[in-house]
């Protein structure tokens, strides 16, 4: 069975081929000169010099010093971290999550923003006979729960309201609820964790951690289970472990962070 063709979306064609210009430079072609873009692209001088001026407007290129030739400037830098940490945060946060789960007992998520609500994107189920199993690309909006009250509790003041103004405005009945669930957040603003008894499902407790990464929007880890199996001594447990969960995911995802930076910082320093 053969793929179906890539659709072009119409319209575009100019930013299309803007675009695949800047793509173009990659670790194997580095530098290239106006005249060689124009034959890579196949496209006119008069396209490629406007093209250039856009990039340069945006200091996404420049000119080696040495060779005049084009390159892409660290500007691009922040893209290609981004991409990398989407996917480095759930490789690194996995075996954790397990790790987790195999301690606690209980069914473990990976949460992250998305909009205005917390999505799954990982989770490891609980091996009772009655367990709580939330797939990924579960959601749950914002204005209940432990997940979400730590990952607007690391929002700004500003994005923190917008999202509850957004709660009160789809749903009249959190209005009345807000000052209390933004009394929570501050609570998980200052230690860092959150739980919820009942608040998105009858008969669950949860505990969340929050994970702040460089320039990526919160996440956070969280432990589900019905009440009955979770005692107050079992409770401080599993938020110590969710606590330490998170910090350790954070620490590896930061210093990936770091490695790459170096790596980027010997690469520019080796061409150089």
């Amino acid at each position: 069975m053969t793929d179906e063709p890539t659709r072009l979306t119409p319209g575009v064609s100019s930013p299309r081929r803007a675009l695949q210009m800047l793509l173009s430079f990659d670790a194997e072609n580095p530098r290239a000169t106006p005249a060689e873009l124009a034959q890579r692209m196949e496209l006119p001088m008069s396209s490629i010099y406007r093209y250039i001026s856009l990039f340069r407007e945006l200091d996404l290129l420049e000119e080696d010093e040495e060779s005049s030739a084009l390159q892409v400037t660290p500007r691009i830098l922040p893209v290609a971290r981004a991409a990398i940490a989407v996917q480095d945060f759930v490789r690194v946060a996995q075996p954790h999550l397990e790790a987790l789960s195999a301690e606690v007992g209980e069914t473990v998520m990976l949460m992250r923003q998305s909009g205005a609500a917390a999505v799954c994107m990982s989770s490891v189920v609980s091996s009772h006979a009655l367990r709580l199993d939330f797939g990924v690309g579960h959601t749950f909006p914002f204005g209940s729960g432990a997940t979400t009250k730590v990952l607007l509790a690391a929002m700004s003041p500003e994005e923190r309201a917008r999202h509850l103004d957004e709660r009160v405005r789809v749903d009249s009945g959190f209005a009345g609820r807000r000052e209390a669930f933004e009394a929570e957040i501050a609570e998980a603003e200052q230690q860092g964790w959150a739980t919820s008894e009942e608040e998105l499902e009858p008969g669950v407790w949860a505990c969340a951690a929050g994970i702040v990464r460089h320039g990526q929007r919160p996440g956070a880890v969280t432990v589900a289970g019905p009440v009955f199996r979770l005692s107050t001594r079992d409770r401080r447990q599993v938020i110590d472990k969710v606590r330490a969960t998170a910090v350790a995911i954070e620490n590896m995802l930061t210093n990936n962070h770091l490695a790459q930076d170096a790596s980027v910082v010997g690469e520019v320093r080796s061409e150089a």
